[in-house]
């Protein structure tokens, strides 16, 4: 679902963009638009999604006992005693019920008599049998179902075992052919429903048990009961038939909806929303959605009412009518001495019994019907993958002192030009051989020819001399080990991807040196918002570090990125506390912190170089001293919510080399308030010289109204207490580096304005003159809620939208209980479309709202630009989660 925005708004910025022209501004909005309808949504992907409709009766009819008979196949095939058991138990409840209607045939007319106490003397055994047959039909019911309960999962269990273990058989070829994948997808499908197969097969042929044997007990009676019985259940069976149709089609029109509005309910009723919902002053629109869908739902359902009234009237109509003359046909009979009183009393039970049984055979009809489409699916799904399965020889595969490929060619499937054209190709052991060609060429399809992952359409491919076409397609693949481009990320335990599911040894020494790493965690996991309680692990991770860079340089990307996040993340959390500790005890003389201070402020800004692909010296470990000091230092430690992550980082600082810094060469300085802005600071320190081609001093100050409230920063008419900012030697470079000079302040978010408002005094209380930046916006909330003074706090404001530190805090401490599961499916997550487009909702505000200046509504307008570029998500998350 989309917002409404102006398209035209967008047009003009995007345009102006690459050539940097100045544009007019856009005409403020005269009134707030109209809120858009939710859309319409529709599952046409879904198969036999209108079977229903389409199927004649003949088709459902047909359809239905070919669905039984596929039941039957499978509950035989996995637990015969359960199967035969079900079988049994229905017959023997079909035999109970004639049982039954029989002995109330004999019973009745003993009880017809004008002494009923004789009567009864005559009639107790009949009843007798009566009873103990309908206990018995009741018991053999009870067992069926009992089976049917064993039955079942394991239906389920070996359907979906059998296609998976299938396709892991399948020749590679198979996936190649046209609509494998949907046809793969209804088998399973199919192998989904199996779970229900046995339950409702056995209740329709319960239902048909019931209806036979009041039948068959009838007609023994007499045979002008099967007639009248056919007239008084037809009627209300081809009713209850259509009925069920027009209530599938209501169904199928609705459940887009349903499905939808079932999605949102979550959104509007959960707690972890309810602040954002009335901040945000949503509830008016939101209520408006759900009314929607609501309207929408029932008002396909009440259309659907009348002809489900008018079907329904009649097939009653139909069906009372006929069953007014079954009984004007029986009265008729007993009156001319056809039939006696008792027979016609039987009946009567007899039609209330096949009633009974026919509402059973309607319902579980029309859902075998369905369950039928999908087995069919899944059987013929089935036979073709099994047709297709790796079964090429049972030569056995030794690993290869040379290959040969004598004319080897290879067509994939529903294709005329072959992919591999013939090629005749001799590669030995020990050579190193590169394959070399633009995409499309045929590489990897080569590749899978010459390990035996695929056999050659034509020609032959050989091990020594062996035809892998004749191996035994196991004994070659254990000689075949694979890197490709994205390998698969396992829903196991570390252990099982890395030994893929096959340990050679007990221990895991050598696992942990597969890893690279010991007793650490390579991803975002609790130790990395506790960094604390991660301090025994920094050395491990500086080594392991090095022995990557040494034993595989440009070969693990990802693992080492994940160990340069951690040190770096260490290191900066470690430079922090130490620059509390200094500022608000200063150093004596012989104190360690000062040196450990600068050179942990040196190594975390190693690490957020490398970090962003800029080559750094180091160190990237840290010093054994500092590692020492800190884990002696217990005050200070600061729990990280920042959920930012290099690309965003990396954005920003193009965009200020780009966009600020290279046209203002006179912006000598960059100063960073602490908290925030520490991760950015230590990055600019290598990345903006880079992008720039200069010299650039970067420089940080400790000032952090919202979560610092214990220090006094401000002095007398307004001043900044520069002493309660930075330790002294610090404060002494900034003095120099700000005095007759223009700095740039960059702070991770505006909020209220008091930081960068206080970070351009301190600049203009040193001598020198401010531009203030935000990297991230919080003011739309406040536009909103009518407060504007936030104007004259950001010179370049930013339109990156802001992660509010109440959800930067719920999300943390998701990671820090180890509760991945609830993390990943977090509201925030979900946020409504793209960064780019939240950015540009955000102009067209910042345009209507006339508080921004020409310059501030130009800021905005190049970094709405940049940001068309951006790959950053909505909402910021860390790039890996580690396991609890």
């Amino acid at each position: 679902m989309t917002t409404p925005h102006d398209k035209t708004a967008d047009a003009a910025v995007d345009e102006a963009a690459p050539c940097g022209e100045a544009v007019s501004l856009p005409a403020a909005r005269a009134g707030a638009p109209m809120p858009s309808a939710p859309p319409e949504l529709d599952y046409n992907g879904r198969k036999h999604r209108r079977a229903m409709d389409d199927a004649s009766l003949w088709d459902m009819g047909r359809r239905i006992p070919a669905a039984l008979i596929q039941t039957a196949r499978l509950a035989w095939g996995v637990d015969r005693r359960m199967a035969l058991t079900i079988v049994v138990c229905q017959l023997l409840s079909g035999i109970g019920t004639a049982v039954m209607l029989t002995a109330v045939a004999k019973a009745l007319p003993q009880l017809m008599v004008d002494d009923p106490s004789r009567g009864l003397a005559h009639a107790w055994p009949a009843l007798t049998v009566a009873v103990v047959a309908m206990a018995t039909g009741a018991s053999m019911w009870i067992l069926a179902d009992w089976a049917t309960r064993r039955l079942n999962p394991q239906i389920a269990s070996a359907a979906d075992l059998q296609l998976v273990d299938l396709h892991m058989r399948a020749e590679l070829a198979a996936y190649d052919a046209e609509g494998f994948g949907d046809r793969s997808q209804a088998a399973e499908i199919g192998a989904l429903r199996a779970v229900d197969l046995a339950d409702d097969a056995k209740t329709l042929t319960n239902g048909l048990v019931q209806l036979s044997s009041a039948a068959v007990v009838l007609t023994a009676l007499h045979p002008l009961l099967l007639g009248v019985l056919l007239l008084s259940v037809v009627p209300r069976g081809l009713g209850g038939v259509i009925a069920a149709r027009v209530d599938y089609r209501v169904h199928d029109q609705t459940i887009s909806a349903r499905n939808v509005r079932g999605m949102m309910r979550w959104w509007l009723t959960t707690a972890e929303l309810a602040d954002e919902l009335r901040a945000n002053t949503m509830r008016g629109y939101l209520h408006f959605w759900y009314r929607s869908m609501c309207d929408r739902v029932e008002m396909r359902e009440v259309a659907g009412a009348r002809p489900y009234l008018g079907i329904t009237l009649l097939a009653a109509s139909l069906g009372g009518l006929f069953t007014l003359g079954m009984w004007v046909s029986l009265a008729g009979l007993v009156l001319a001495g056809a039939m006696s009183t008792a027979i016609a009393g039987t009946a009567v039970v007899a039609s209330q019994t096949a009633g009974r049984a026919l509402n059973s055979i309607i319902r579980y009809s029309t859902v075998m019907f369905h369950h039928g489409l999908y087995l069919s699916d899944y059987y013929t799904f089935i036979d073709e993958v099994r047709a297709m399965a790796t079964a090429r020889g049972t030569a056995q595969a030794k690993a290869p002192q040379q290959i040969r490929l004598e004319g080897a060619s290879y067509t994939y499937p529903s294709k005329e030009t072959a992919a591999v054209q013939p090629i005749t190709l001799t590669l030995n052991r020990g050579e190193i051989v590169a394959l070399v060609g633009e995409n499309g060429a045929g590489k990897s399809t080569l590749i899978r020819m010459l390990t035996g992952l695929t056999v050659p359409s034509h020609g032959k491919v050989l091990w020594d001399d062996t035809d892998l076409a004749d191996a035994d397609a196991e004994t070659v693949w254990r000689h075949v080990g694979l890197v490709p481009q994205k390998n698969g990320h396992w829903p196991l335990a570390a252990r099982e991807n890395i030994t893929l599911g096959q340990p050679r040894e007990h221990g895991d020494e050598r696992i942990w040196d597969a890893a690279g790493v010991r007793n650490i965690r390579l991803s975002r996991g609790p130790a990395y918002y506790q960094p604390r309680t991660a301090l025994p692990s920094w050395a491990a991770l500086g080594e392991a570090l090095g022995r990557l860079d040494h034993r595989a340089p440009g070969q693990a990307p990802a693992l080492r990125h994940a160990l340069l996040d951690n040190l770096h993340n260490l290191a900066a959390a470690g430079a922090y506390t130490l620059w509390h500790g200094l500022t608000d005890r200063p150093s004596l003389t012989d104190d360690p912190r000062p040196a450990a201070l600068e050179r942990l402020l040196e190594t975390a800004a190693s690490t957020a170089a490398a970090l962003h692909g800029h080559r750094a010296a180091g160190p990237f470990a840290p010093h054994p001293d500092d590692l020492a000091l800190l884990q002696a230092h217990e005050a200070g430690w600061r729990t990280f919510r920042e959920l930012d992550n290099p690309v965003k980082i990396g954005n920003e600082l193009r965009f200020l080399a780009e966009h600020v810094l290279a046209p203002r060469p006179d912006i000598t300085a960059v100063l960073a308030p602490l908290y925030g802005s520490l991760s950015l600071a230590l990055a600019a320190r290598t990345v903006l010289p880079a992008l720039l081609g200069r010299p650039i001093d970067v420089h940080l100050v400790r000032l952090g109204f919202h979560d610092q409230g214990h220090v006094d920063y401000l002095g007398a008419g307004g001043t900044v207490r520069h002493r309660a900012t930075a330790p002294r030697a610090y404060r002494d470079r900034l003095t120099a580096a700000a005095r007759d000079a223009t700095v740039l302040v960059i702070d991770d978010n505006v909020g209220y304005g008091d930081t960068l408002r206080a970070s351009r005094q301190l600049v203009e209380q040193l001598g020198g003159r401010a531009v203030t930046r935000s990297v991230e916006s919080a003011w739309t909330l406040y536009h909103r809620s009518g407060r504007h003074d936030i104007a004259d706090a950001a010179d370049l404001p930013s339109l990156r939208p802001n992660l509010h530190h109440s959800i930067q805090t719920r999300l943390t401490g998701r990671l820090l209980r180890g509760d991945t599961g609830a993390y990943l499916s977090d509201g925030a997550h979900r946020t409504a479309g793209t960064l780019h487009r939240q950015m540009a909702a955000s102009f067209d505000l910042a345009v209507s709202t006339g508080t921004w200046t020409t310059a501030q509504l130009a800021a905005m307008r190049a970094e709405l630009a940049h940001a068309a570029s951006w790959n950053e998500p909505p909402v910021p998350r860390p790039a890996a989660l580690a396991a609890a």
